[in-house]
């Protein structure tokens, strides 16, 4: 029965019946301890490369995370410079004009233009009999006359004054008009400023941006 059984050719049997049969119980143990060795070697390979495949996950998984993190940041840096952007702009247009509506009133032209608006603004409900009190500043005595004939040629009289203050005011009937030039041009810059740029709708876009880039992340 001994003979039936055959083993691999790295293991040779002997001629001695009883060393041959030991000779086969020996190889036969080796062979099943090579079984369990190649076995047990198996499972170790594979839970190896079962952590590899985990560890590289992980790293992949926490390198993609952390370039979402950044461009997520880059996205929150570009719509902060934005806003800041805007923020300047807004300051540096608003200075821009004050200081042009600043040369406006403090020149001779200026307060003779805005006086010759007033006076034609008047003229479309001018009250009989009643005169205009135009007070002015006191620099600006040369355009005396061209202011006069503004307020004449709208059918209004006029009474000029002169003052030490930096404003017009203008007394007709029961109203009042003053200009401050020293308060009146921050003013009318930022009113003006920010109507201009209420019309481009920045703050809108700002917030499109923000929701397109969001749903952009979450994808």
């Amino acid at each position: 029965m001994l003979r039936q059984i055959s083993l691999p050719k790295q293991y040779p049997l002997p001629d001695t019946p009883l060393i041959k049969a030991k000779w086969l119980s020996t190889a036969t143990s080796a062979s099943r301890l090579e079984q369990i060795a190649r076995k047990h070697a198996q499972h170790i390979l594979r839970d190896a490369r079962n952590k590899a495949d985990e560890l590289r996950s992980l790293a992949w998984t926490e390198g993609y995370c952390q370039g979402i993190q950044k461009a997520s940041q880059t996205v929150v840096d570009y719509v902060n410079n934005i806003e800041s952007t805007k923020s300047h702009l807004l300051q540096h247009s608003q200075e821009q004009l004050e200081k042009q509506l600043h040369q406006l009133f403090a020149s001779e032209a200026g307060i003779e233009n805005i006086l010759a608006l007033l006076a034609h603004y008047l003229s479309r409900d001018a009250i009989a009999d009643t005169k205009a009190i135009v007070s002015f500043p006191a620099h600006a005595i040369r355009s005396a006359k061209s202011i006069s004939d503004n307020f004449k040629q709208s059918g209004i009289d006029v009474e000029l004054r002169t003052c030490h203050a930096e404003e017009l005011r203008v007394e007709y009937g029961q109203e009042i008009w003053c200009c401050d030039f020293l308060r009146q041009p921050s003013q009318l810059a930022k009113l003006a400023i920010t109507a201009s740029f209420a019309t481009l709708s920045i703050s809108e876009c700002l917030e499109v941006y923000r929701q397109q880039t969001v749903e952009s992340v979450l994808e």
